[in-house]
């Protein structure tokens, strides 16, 4: 819905006499309209049969109901001429006015209204409103305007439709005129400065009414930015005092509106809108980062240099029918010659890389041509790098409406930035060329991390994967390998990988090695990628891949690797399992607060030194995700347990408190106290755990006494027993060996104890 303010002063040199033909119409005066209304209107011209103004019950395509107007019909066969004039308005007192009234059109209409002191056109000489090309998009405008009028007449008001050939129906209904308020506050001041993209809107509050008075309540106001709900803020102060906001735009024109209001005596008093045009800029920096991914709208088209380089006034634009796309019209004479260019991107490294681009035809009778360039300026002399060109493209949008894709691949040679051309060059008396998204990333490399004729000869099926649930939170999986000891990894394909792209296992296979090998890169190491969960041994049960859209359709691939210390890398031991294809729904499993418990501690000798020691045991949801540290018994006397809490998961802490083996050591002498503090993060989301686990204790006289709990999260206290073992560990190494607890070398080993088993790493 789209309402326009403006104030118009008008004045006339002289006083004249009031027409007498009618009696004066009260103020407020009110049009809905009525038959009746219409019948007390004057209409020119009046020597016609079938005048184009006329009154009735139409269908109003902005309300999508049938509603009683005044109808101004348009004409295919000469310009327009029609005026619409409303009975005599008794004014005499003169002053400030408002006329408010809804409008619709169907398509362009140029029109006025303009006040006269008789009933006919030659004395509407006084313009209130002027809208050539007015246009409500098939929608509806609320239209409120302020004029002035001297005192000492009544006056007539008229509608005045002056479109060219064609045009569209003009509907109007509504129309109110009536003396303006005095009480309303006085209009804000507003200033925006920008930077870029970026800046402030500043805001005065008035202090007055129009009419004078002092405002004694809180002033509200509303500030909206080109009339978007997302860019709408309001706010309030003290009368005449200053409100501000920072603002992020895309570039281009952009207007500010404001309005502010105050209670009084139970009634709400509203100001005129204000507005303000302001342009922002992209910086002279600004750059696009790979992957790209850029789709044209109606904010980002400001981005684009758009060259028109055939001058005929023809060239790519982004239409309101289709948001998300460039379109070039033809010319009947002219070759297209036009350019559509982005900011640069920033290449990193020199190599092949892959664009795509989604285009297509409006008829497969008129083709088009389009190229997609890269080069080292915004310049189409400098477009030497061509990733895509079609002549004479006749493909039309898909049966979704979206546009074909187009690919191409190209080399650069050096690292730098990169402008990208959409370049139109379609011949003369075509019709339309569409160009949507385009993107830009390195592109892929078959094969190269992985031997095809190695893979072949690996052993299959040595997994059974269990999907229980594909939800918004993840997919709670299952695996059970055939080798116990087997290390192995995962990951989580999209369907369309295989019904679209046409990948097979050995894409995956390849993709999981170097996936694996950038992690262990990463993150340094064997033990840190096992703690992320990168890897897995034995039985795996675990909840991971979180955030798909609903109802996508998706498949787990799991495979086999061996583990080289020595290189930190890892290569196939096993051909890939895929599991069945599933869909993702939309439900949400039930939230589990990670926490951590407390075994008991001990205190023992740990490298020759006191030491309280004593195992922390997280839940499902914290997984490995353990960390705490040794503080002084009274430090929760001074920070909160949220303050704790920050201080133990911060990123700046983490590999200090982090617990792994998920056990915390306090080395103290006999007959000291600490105070020993574990915390959690969600093992899915890395979510902040709102609980602290704590315990306050004193160490007994000598090693092997039992540690005194003085207090904890849990109310516990007193003297705790020391739990052993039920059952003697057994010790595998990670090729299947079994090895002697009493002979463990430093490194990774599989530990089974009954049932249980895990891994372990021995320094």
């Amino acid at each position: 819905m789209k309402k326009f303010f403006l104030t118009v002063a008008l004045s006339v040199a002289a006083v004249l006499d009031v027409a007498a033909q009618d009696a004066a119409r009260p103020l407020p005066a009110y049009f809905a309209p009525t038959q009746s209304d219409y019948d007390a209107c004057k209409v020119f011209p009046d020597d016609v049969p079938y005048p184009n103004w006329d009154f009735g019950e139409y269908y109003v395509r902005g309300e999508g109901d049938y509603l009683e107007v005044f109808r101004c019909f348009y004409d295919y066969n000469q310009s327009q001429d029609d005026w619409l004039i409303l009975p005599q308005l008794a004014t005499s007192a003169g002053g400030s006015f408002t006329i408010s009234y809804s409008a619709y059109t169907t398509a362009k209409v140029n029109y006025a209204v303009a006040w006269g002191l008789e009933p006919n056109p030659s004395a509407m000489t006084n313009v209130i409103i002027d809208e050539p090309d007015f246009d409500t998009n098939l929608d509806k405008a609320v239209i409120e305007q302020k004029f002035d009028l001297p005192a000492g007449q009544n006056v007539y008001i008229g509608f005045h439709v002056y479109t060219e050939l064609g045009g569209g129906y003009l509907d109007l209904c509504n129309i109110t005129v009536a003396a303006a308020s005095t009480t309303a506050p006085e209009a804000p001041e507003i200033a925006v400065a920008m930077d870029g993209l970026t800046g402030e809107v500043t805001v005065n509050l008035p202090s007055k009414t129009v009419g004078g008075e002092a405002i004694t309540s809180v002033v509200k106001g509303k500030l909206s930015i080109d009339g978007r709900d997302d860019k709408t803020y309001e706010f309030s102060g003290e009368p005449g005092s200053q409100w501000s906001t920072e603002i992020s735009v895309a570039a281009g024109v952009h207007t500010v509106t404001c309005t502010v209001s105050y209670e009084a005596d139970g009634e709400e008093h509203v100001s005129d809108t204000v507005s303000e045009s302001f342009v922002a800029t992209l910086p002279s920096d600004f750059t696009l980062s790979l992957p790209l991914i850029y789709t044209p709208d109606a904010d980002n088209y400001s981005w684009l240099t758009i060259l028109d380089l055939n001058n005929d006034g023809v060239t790519w634009e982004v239409p309101d029918t289709y948001p998300g796309e460039l379109h070039l019209k033809y010319n009947y004479k002219l070759q297209a010659d036009d350019w559509a260019i982005l900011p640069p991107v920033e290449v990193t490294k020199p190599g092949k890389y892959l664009l795509t681009m989604q285009a297509g035809v409006q008829s497969a009778n008129c083709p088009e041509s389009v190229e997609l360039c890269l080069g080292r300026s915004a310049d189409p002399a400098m477009m030497t790098y061509t990733a895509i060109r079609v002549e004479n493209l006749t493909a039309v949008r898909d049966d979704d409406h979206t546009l074909p894709v187009l690919q191409g691949e190209v080399d650069l040679p050096a690292a730098g930035k990169y402008y990208i051309g959409v370049h139109g060059f379609s011949k003369a008396d075509q019709l339309t060329l569409y160009v949507s998204t385009i993107t830009m990333d390195e592109a892929p490399k078959s094969y190269e991390n992985i031997d095809p004729a190695q893979y072949a000869q690996l052993p299959a099926d040595q997994f059974e994967i269990d999907v229980k649930v594909a939800c918004m939170d993840g997919v709670k999986f299952a695996v059970t390998p055939v080798d116990k000891l087997m290390l192995y990894t995962n990951i989580l394909v999209d369907e369309s990988y295989l019904t679209e792209d046409g990948l097979d296992d050995l894409d995956f296979a390849d993709q999981l090695i170097h996936v694996s090998n950038q992690m262990l890169e990463l993150v340094g190491g064997f033990e840190q990628a096992m703690h992320a969960e990168f890897f897995y041994l034995g039985d795996t049960e675990t909840l991971a891949f979180g955030g798909m859209k609903p109802g996508t359709r998706a498949f787990l691939v799991v495979m086999g690797l061996e583990y080289d210390e020595a290189t930190n890398k890892v290569t196939p031991a096993t051909q890939v399992t895929r599991s069945e294809v599933f869909e993702f729904t939309d439900e949400i499993l039930p939230a589990e607060e990670p926490y951590a418990e407390f075994g008991t501690p001990e205190y023992i000798e740990v490298s020759g030194k006191p030491t309280v020691r004593v195992e922390v045991i997280p839940n499902d949801a914290a997984g490995d995700y353990v960390y705490g540290k040794v503080y002084p018994a009274d430090y929760r006397a001074t920070h909160t347990d949220n303050e704790i809490i920050d201080e133990l998961t911060s990123t700046q802490n983490m590999f200090d408190t982090w617990l792994y083996p998920s056990r915390l050591d306090a080395q103290l002498a006999p007959g000291d106290r600490a105070l020993l503090a574990v915390t959690t993060l969600d093992k899915s989301s890395g979510k902040k755990s709102s609980k602290l686990n704590w315990m306050i204790v004193q160490t007994p006289a000598a090693t092997g006494d039992a540690v005194i709990i003085i207090s904890s999260a849990g109310g516990m206290s007193g003297i705790a027993a020391i739990e052993a073992a039920a059952t003697e560990a057994e010790f595998y190494s990670l090729d299947g060996r079994k090895v002697s607890a009493e002979n463990l070398l430093p490194g990774i080993y599989v530990c089974r104890r009954g049932t249980h088993t895990e891994k372990v790493v021995v320094r």
